[in-house]
């Protein structure tokens, strides 16, 4: 029977175990394992759309869908004075603005969309002509700019006002669209190579919405516009180390320096470059955002978020988020193992006394079907392994502990590993080596196997802790012979050893034999079982061995008999059907052949043959559960004289206390009579007086 109360203990351990072990995975010390899986698999690989145009590498898929919507712009300062760099800059600036308008014809179906990711502070200088080439492209041609809005360094806490008071905000309040947009990445949770961005970004209290989310809403009319008072985090999807050959084809120099090359140079290829339908981003490789150990140029992962947006991110699988799930999830893992366990316990008997060994199994086959579980549900969301493995962890080391009490009380099976388990007080080992083990180490069985002997100097190696050993083997021991003698219950390992044994011969789980080198050193309460009296019976090996092998006869015995029946039954089939049946030659000799050779007779002799081996088969049955009661009987009456024992210890401490009270009671009479007569003397003198 299930201790309920023992298991209710265990269940709140887990549940302690279980919430420290969130408070850990949530606090930062686990949530890197699981932020390295969710980086190793966040990528989506089931990417239809592509997949018959490009190769089957979900980067490649990526990065030629950059190639196929973006053009790079770079405007080479190298050569820009320091004290007219921003002059310089911007001037260069709404010069391609102005090739961009050329380039766009009127009434284009599908004008370009052009992304500063340049940032423009408050100095004044160049800012028109900036102005007014937006204006041409926004009014005339349709065409969509937007720009880079710089953000405070972190942990800067200015004001908006303020901080807004050193950005050029004209040019962001009227002239480019979204106003003031920001390009943020982050680093996702310190995770090398994990990177994010947000859906805006606070300064102060005022939200600065994500540049590729906003050009991407415009882009597509109809789609959900970005709320701003719910921010969204959306990982980035991007191949580290990064690799400037994926974007070397589609990156041009606006610049009429001769030194770069006609391949690369925007004035010189502009009729040849089609912007319908593109989106153009202007910005510098040299401007590099970090991701973890990682330089990769800004306009690159401005590039990769706004290719992100366009497909609605699906390049990217969603971590699960449901706390419902995720406690669920959880759970059923640790329930899971739990079952394993206690199937193996159950069913692998060589195992029960080794429960840590079946705690380990059953936590890897829990790991293993984790990452099944992960694996399948891979095509729609990256699994979180670090607290479902320390749930199963948990759930494994309770499950072993909890079974260790059944170790202790010997109520398991055990798995039959040894025939005998020879217990004796090391002070008698020489005697036991010669006359007990030797012997029995010799014997066979009637299979013809010898017999497998625990004894402790062969069967306890070096450094084994010897308790966990003699109670483990005890267990999964056939017969326990204890050696009874003068020194043996005086030692603790023997008192030990005897009391587990005790135990499980009481559940009917070990057959016990008791040799006793003396009669009058065998304890009163084993004297009224069978027992092997060395001094008593020069032969006790004799009846030793015959208990040994007692089993194994029976089985045999039990199979020779169905054996013989079996044949007999096929023989006399035999005999009946290949019977020659000869003419007589007069009627008399034809009667008595026919009377010899019925098959009739023949049927019914084997009848009551096999009826008398049944009959004899069913007394055997009844002497054994005879004698099943008897031990029984036995075991009740040892029960009751122990109770009368203790009951007439009881009875006379009891009788004692009567005897005393009443002492006492006789003695205060005694005294209050004397007293009473002292009294009675004084009142007579003074009336004589």
């Amino acid at each position: 029977m299930i201790n309920f109360r023992r298991l209710s203990k265990y269940l709140l351990a887990y549940l302690l175990l279980l919430i420290i072990s969130a408070a850990i995975t949530v606090g930062g010390v686990l949530r890197p394992v699981d932020l390295f899986i969710y980086n190793k698999f966040y990528l989506n690989s089931q990417l239809e759309k592509y997949n018959d145009q490009f190769s089957e590498d979900k980067f490649d898929v990526i990065n030629n869908e950059i190639n196929d919507k973006i053009i790079f712009i770079d405007i080479p300062t190298k050569n820009f004075p320091k004290n007219t760099y921003v002059k310089n800059l911007r001037s260069h600036i709404a010069d391609l603005l102005v090739t961009i308008d050329s380039m766009v014809y009127t009434n284009m179906s599908e004008p370009p969309v052009v992304i500063l990711d340049i940032t423009f502070r408050s100095d004044s200088v160049g800012l028109d002509p900036i102005m007014d080439a937006v204006n041409n492209l926004i009014g005339d041609k349709r065409v969509k700019v937007y720009a880079a809005y710089e953000l405070p360094q972190e942990h800067d806490n200015t004001k908006f006002d303020a901080h807004d008071a050193g950005q050029a905000g004209l040019l962001y309040d009227y002239y480019f669209n979204g106003n003031r947009l920001n390009t943020a990445i982050n680093n996702y949770q310190n995770v090398n190579g994990l990177a994010n961005y947000k859906s805006f970004e606070l300064i102060d209290t005022v939200a600065i919405e994500s540049l590729p989310i906003r050009v991407v809403n415009d882009y597509f009319p109809d789609r959900e516009k970005t709320d701003l008072t719910n921010q969204v985090i959306y990982p980035l999807p991007l191949k580290l180390p990064y690799d400037p050959v994926v974007i070397e084809d589609n990156y041009y120099f606006f610049t009429s320096d001769s030194t770069i090359t006609e391949t690369q140079n925007f004035l010189k290829l502009k009729s040849n470059i089609d912007l319908s339908n593109k989106f153009v981003i202007v910005g510098t490789p040299d401007d590099q955002v970090s991701i973890g150990n990682y330089l990769i140029p800004g306009p690159y992962v401005v590039a990769s978020a706004l290719v992100d947006q366009l497909n609605g991110s699906k390049f990217v699988r969603p971590s699960y988020n449901n706390r419902l799930v995720q406690v669920s999830f959880v759970l059923l893992f640790a329930l899971f193992v739990c079952l394993i366990f206690s199937f193996i316990y159950k069913y692998v008997k060589n195992l029960q006394t080794l429960p840590y060994v079946i705690a380990i199994i059953s936590f890897l086959i829990g790991v293993i079907f984790l990452g099944f579980i992960g694996y399948v549900l891979l095509e729609y969301t990256v699994i979180r392994p670090a607290l479902p493995t320390l749930s199963m962890l948990w759930a494994a080391v309770l499950s072993w502990h909890f079974t260790k009490k059944f170790l202790v009380t010997g109520i398991m099976e055990g798995g039959d590993i040894y025939d005998v388990f020879i217990s004796y007080s090391h002070g008698d080992s020489a005697w036991v080596k010669k006359n007990l083990y030797g012997p029995l180490a010799n014997f066979t069985k009637p299979d013809g196997k010898s017999l497998n002997i625990f004894f402790d100097e062969n069967s306890i190696g070096i450094g084994e802790l010897f308790t966990t050993k003699y109670m483990r083997s005890i267990v999964d021991s056939k017969m326990f012979i204890p050696v009874i003698s003068k020194e043996y219950y005086h030692k603790n390992h023997c008192i030990n050893e005897m009391d587990l044994a005790v135990k499980r011969h009481v559940e009917k789980l070990m057959d016990m034999c008791i040799v006793a080198l003396d009669y009058k050193y065998v304890p009163e309460e084993f004297t009224n079982i069978n027992f092997v009296d060395v001094s008593q019976q020069e032969n006790f090996m004799s009846k030793l061995k015959d208990e040994i092998t007692k089993e194994d006869k029976n089985k045999l015995k039990a199979g020779s008999i169905n054996d013989e029946e079996n044949t007999q039954e096929e023989e006399t089939s035999m005999d009946i059907d290949e019977q020659p049946i000869q003419e007589p030659k007069n009627e008399a000799i034809a009667k008595e052949s026919k009377a010899e050779i019925n098959p009739g007779a023949v049927k019914e002799k084997v009848k009551k043959e096999n009826s008398s081996k049944k009959k004899k088969k069913k007394e055997k049955l009844k002497l054994k559960k005879k004698k099943e009661k008897e031990n029984k009987a036995s075991k009740e009456k040892l029960k009751l004289k122990k109770k009368k024992k203790k009951e007439n210890g009881k009875g006379k401490k009891n009788r004692k206390k009567r005897k005393d009270k009443r002492k006492n009671k006789k003695k205060e009479k005694l005294k209050n009579k004397k007293s009473k007569k002292r009294v009675k003397r004084k009142k007579k003198k003074k009336n004589k007086k």
